[in-house]
């Protein structure tokens, strides 16, 4: 490359004679003007290894100089593993006390069963003691509430401090049920009038009825007056003490009483003065309406009870109502049962409506 003494550096390159200047071309032989005499131009090429490092570091600041232009976004962080949600934790149970293991107590808690998340179950197996344990037992345990099934659920569940508790299926007369303030309960008996109207159904020739019950039994027997007059029936209530007087007043009924209700009192029915009672009855062709199926074997005609699954809807509605509602939820329906035996003795048709088993009115 040829250049002029203003554009290279001559350190080492150049040398000057004692004559002057002497113009020679480069390689050549050929005199260039403005060389000094006696100079010789070398080459300013750099050696090749001088050029491989210069490209090599051409390389490198290709590369790394952009990099260093534009930072770099940081490397996004891992995410941590997300928390484990909180299992919630279950729901309270419904405590249900049961006073026996009768079919009907059964019942009402299997129809409870399918209507509440969690249910337990306490049979008192008839036995105080067992009430003893259960009520311990329920003392310490948190609860969504108490359902008494029987007597002796309802009065177990009276000394459940701080509990809500709703009673069912308590037969016990109203002016001697053990209840404290805050109890909520529900009828024992279905509707008069939906009981006489399933014993009108199997005999439209009904019209003269004796209710016999115990002492304090006056809305049980206002209402079945009512419900007899709004049917054409003419019902005459009779009041006894015991379950002797209770035979006594049975067989010396007129003649013209057709039929018996008898509403559930275990203090004037026992077991032995039932049989007696039912079977004098038949003998002397008077049709019977009593309140529990497992007296249709005996001899009884017709049996209405509460159904379970009416009862089930009441108990929930008093437990879950804003407040407290006077006296005990009247049910809505009756479980109406015929003794087909019997009727065809006492030579009564039944309808369709009654046959095969069990039917709500």
């Amino acid at each position: 490359m040829l250049g002029s003494p203003q554009g290279l550096d001559f350190k080492n390159t150049l040398r000057t004679g004692a004559r002057g200047p002497r113009r020679r071309s480069v390689k050549s032989g050929h005199q260039e003007g403005g060389l000094p005499r006696g100079s010789r131009l070398l080459s300013v090429e750099p050696p090749r290894s001088s050029r491989f490092a210069a490209a090599l570091v051409s390389l490198l600041l290709f590369v790394l100089l952009p990099g260093c232009a534009t930072p770099r976004a940081p490397a996004p962080e891992p995410e941590s593993a997300p928390e484990r949600a909180r299992e919630p934790a279950p729901p309270r149970p419904l405590a249900v006390l049961i006073s026996d293991d009768i079919a009907m107590y059964q019942e009402v808690a299997h129809a409870l069963g399918r209507r509440v998340a969690r249910v337990q179950v306490h049979s008192l197996k008839g036995d105080e003691r067992e009430a003893e344990a259960a009520a311990a037992r329920l003392a310490r345990t948190p609860v969504l509430g108490v359902v008494a099934i029987g007597s002796l659920a309802t009065r177990t569940a009276a000394g459940l401090v701080g509990q809500r508790v709703v009673y069912c299926l308590d037969f016990t007369p109203e002016t001697q049920r053990p209840v404290r303030p805050g109890m909520r309960g529900v009828r024992a008996w279905p509707p008069a009038l939906a009981q006489l109207r399933a014993w009108k159904e199997l005999d439209p020739g009904l019209a003269r009825v004796a209710l016999v019950s115990g002492e304090g039994r006056r809305p049980l027997v206002e209402e079945a007056l009512a419900a007899a007059e709004q049917l054409g029936i003419e019902l005459e209530h009779i009041e006894v003490k015991s379950d002797r007087e209770l035979l006594y007043v049975v067989k010396r009924l007129r003649p013209e009483i057709q039929g018996i209700w008898f509403p559930p009192d275990s203090r004037v029915l026992s077991a032995a003065a039932m049989r007696e009672a039912l079977a004098h009855s038949l003998r002397q062709g008077k049709q019977t309406l009593v309140f529990s199926s497992q007296l249709l074997q005996y001899g009884a005609l017709v049996s209405v009870e509460a159904d379970p699954d009416d009862v089930a809807e009441r108990v929930l509605e008093q437990l879950h109502a804003a407040s407290d509602t006077p006296g005990p939820l009247p049910l809505h329906e009756a479980r109406t049962s015929v003794n087909l035996r019997i009727a065809h003795q006492l030579g009564l048709a039944v309808p369709p409506t009654l046959q095969g088993g069990s039917h709500v009115f």
